[in-house]
């Protein structure tokens, strides 16, 4: 079994305490008619929980001796971060609106996307982008929703004292996987995130993706 260290506890506090500053700030702007900073600052929060899983992970993997240059980058990337808050989420019977909750865990670099168009005059294909124009009330109160319901659950979590070795394993076997650009072609598919909602169970998810990625090496290799 292993223990989380002190500073990753208080990091990971921070990291909440900071999503949910976020989310009330973007509830504030979008009052003040300003959907793209509201989206913006939403999607900050999402970040902030991804910042979160990524260094839950990390501690996990550095237990035995490996934490992956990636692993350190991806909390600077923004599609990185919000894949991990996605990814976090351990069930998900909870959500209210699981097809927009999949629909968000599959889209990590759309938000990215959509964010950035809120942020920037640029000159685009169709013309001039406009931030205040680009992203509606309704997306931004959607994202504001999703980011309200998954900062909500991280501030209703509580830490676990030990982690089974079992659980660590899969972990580190999963950020392996995930290093591996072919394997992460593999493991974000429709077909696997089909699975994932049918399981509503992400650790369970992960080892089934495990058992077919190395069934399917092991043949390749015979």
């Amino acid at each position: 079994m292993a223990k989380p260290n002190e500073k990753l506890l208080a990091a990971c506090d921070a990291c909440v305490v900071h999503a949910r500053n976020l989310v009330e700030s973007a509830k504030l702007v979008q009052a003040s008619e300003r959907a793209n900073i509201a989206y913006h600052l939403a999607t900050l929060a999402l970040e902030e929980i991804g910042r979160r899983g990524l260094f839950q992970i990390q501690d996990a993997a550095a237990s035995v001796g490996e934490v992956p240059p990636w692993q350190m980058n991806a909390t600077q990337d923004h599609v990185q971060k919000l894949f991990w808050c996605f990814y976090g989420m351990g069930r998900v019977q909870d959500i209210i609106d699981q097809k927009q909750f999949f629909e968000k865990r599959e889209a990590a670099a759309d938000i990215h996307a959509i964010r950035l168009l809120g942020l920037y005059v640029e000159e685009v294909d169709i013309g001039l982008n406009i931030p205040s124009k680009a992203i509606s009330a309704k997306q931004s109160d959607s994202l504001i929703s999703l980011a309200e319901l998954l900062v909500s659950q991280a501030e209703s979590e509580k830490p676990r004292e030990t982690i089974p070795q079992e659980d660590i394993d899969l972990q580190v076997w999963f950020l392996r996987a995930f290093d591996d650009p072919d394997k992460r072609k593999r493991i974000l598919t429709k077909q696997s995130f089909e699975k994932l909602k049918s399981l509503n169970d992400v650790a369970a998810w992960t080892r089934q993706v495990k058992d077919e990625i190395e069934r399917d090496d092991a043949e390749l290799r015979a």
